[in-house]
């Protein structure tokens, strides 16, 4: 269980990574790169704050399952839940169609990332980890390639 908190803790990562695909978008130049990163960056907190807050509660102890249960079953909390996996599907969909229109990545890359969200919430429905391993690869594949083009792009000198 020590692992799966340090593997949760490396989400966090995901928060800044939003914000360097957006700058590839273009976000500085257009509304749609600008409100994509904006939502998935938001939904990105939130469900990090999600997975972090149930490690602390497992953390504590063997009464901590009606502790993750009661948190789980909390109204606010799968709201927020919710608001957070659709806000990150819809967010990644602008963001995949900012970097589409924007060219600064192979086409391929902001399928990816338009896709991941989708092909993550049918792995977790249907049960299929390996479904959700593929969600991921392809969210690595298009974050991979938007740092790539994040090196590549020249850095403007102040005069």
């Amino acid at each position: 269980m020590a692992v799966a908190r340090w593997l949760d803790l490396t989400l966090t990562l995901l928060v800044p990574a939003t914000l360097a695909v957006g700058w590839v978008a273009g976000a500085s130049r257009s509304v749609l790169a600008t409100v994509g990163t904006a939502v998935t960056f938001l939904a990105t907190l939130a469900g990090v704050a999600y997975l972090l807050a149930v490690d602390v509660l497992v953390s504590t102890g063997a009464p901590a399952v009606d502790a993750v249960t009661g948190y789980t079953a909390d109204p606010l909390v799968l709201t927020v839940t919710v608001l957070a996996l659709a806000g990150r599907a819809l967010g990644l969909v602008l963001l995949a169609v900012a970097l589409w229109r924007a060219g600064t990545v192979p086409g391929w890359a902001a399928v990816a990332l338009g896709l991941s969200p989708f092909v993550e919430l049918a792995g977790q429905a249907a049960g299929l980890p390996a479904v959700t391993v593929v969600a991921y690869l392809l969210l690595l594949a298009a974050f991979g390639a938007c740092a790539a083009a994040l090196v590549r792009t020249p850095t403007p000198v102040a005069a």
